[in-house]
């Protein structure tokens, strides 16, 4: 076992593990860990999880699909565990030897989320395992927040215009600090409510780029279209976002409303031929 400690302006402490799994002439099966140093007591049950994942007690599962999210109790703690599930071979081979994989992106960005004071679930660990440098499983292990899903369509007016007020000032904010998530959709910005107002909190960081300066016009609409809900609400969004930013209103929401038709209609035409090909 190879063990590093590190200090990273991006990533916080933690521990790189390296640990060969099974060795032959032909093959070689190693896991790399991520590990948050603030939880190293977590250790076993992380250099475990591949094996035991499948099979672990209480565990529930909140979502199965592409991948598959389950939330399970360990002492005190209540964690969220993702499991990257659909990877091509490609991605394989590249998040093997050329990019880092979903599971690494998604804890370091958490933690340069956090050292901006942005807030996210707290990330645990990040797991790959790999055969001959080809990727074959990655996880990704972050705290239970407290954190709700935006669900518009539920809120009256007056409660959907409050929080989109609030929202506004997030993106707004996120955007001035560099940061273009690359999957701002409902599910992926969480709130919680506050006798002061809205508090939010990003989830599937793993798309992200940070840009280390103040994203442009193009790039803050590039995020934003991502936002799926009515046209009103959307709007309404825009309206606020560009108030803020001192942009002119009408010419950011017409371009907005463009820029997300485009990526709507480009995003129904790639599941139709995807639907197509399946058959």
């Amino acid at each position: 076992m190879v063990a590093m400690g590190g200090h990273n302006g991006n990533c916080g402490l933690f521990y790189i593990v390296k640990i060969p799994i099974f060795t032959t002439q032909n093959e070689e099966l190693y896991m790399k860990i991520l590990l948050n140093t603030d939880y190293r007591w977590l250790y076993d049950f992380v250099h475990t999880l591949p094996s035991t994942l499948a099979t672990l007690p209480n565990a529930t599962v909140l979502h199965k699909g592409r991948n598959e999210i389950k939330l399970v109790t360990v002492g005190d703690y209540k964690l969220v565990i993702k499991s990257y599930r659909s990877i091509s071979l490609f991605n394989r081979v590249i998040y093997g030897r050329l990019r880092q994989s979903k599971s690494v992106r998604a804890y370091t960005n958490a933690m340069h989320l956090l050292s901006l004071g942005i807030a996210t679930p707290k990330p645990i660990a990040a797991i790959d395992n790999y055969s001959r440098g080809v990727l074959c499983e990655s996880i990704f292990i972050a705290e239970l927040s407290e954190f709700h899903p935006i669900d518009l369509e539920t809120m009256t007016v007056q409660d959907r215009d409050s929080l989109l007020d609030a929202l506004a000032q997030f993106l707004a904010k996120i955007h001035k600090l560099g940061v273009q998530h690359n999957d701002l959709n409902p599910a992926n910005l969480r709130y919680r409510k506050r006798e002061n107002g809205y508090e939010f909190e990003l989830i599937d960081n793993n798309r992200m780029t940070f840009r280390y300066r103040a994203l442009t016009e193009r790039e803050r609409l590039k995020d934003l279209r991502h936002f799926s809900c009515d046209t009103l609400p959307y709007v309404y969004l825009l309206d606020k976002y560009a108030q803020l930013t001192g942009v002119d209103k009408k010419r950011f929401a017409t371009k907005g409303l463009l820029s997300k038709l485009f990526w709507d209609m480009r995003n129904r035409c790639r599941r139709n031929i995807k639907n197509k090909l399946i058959r």
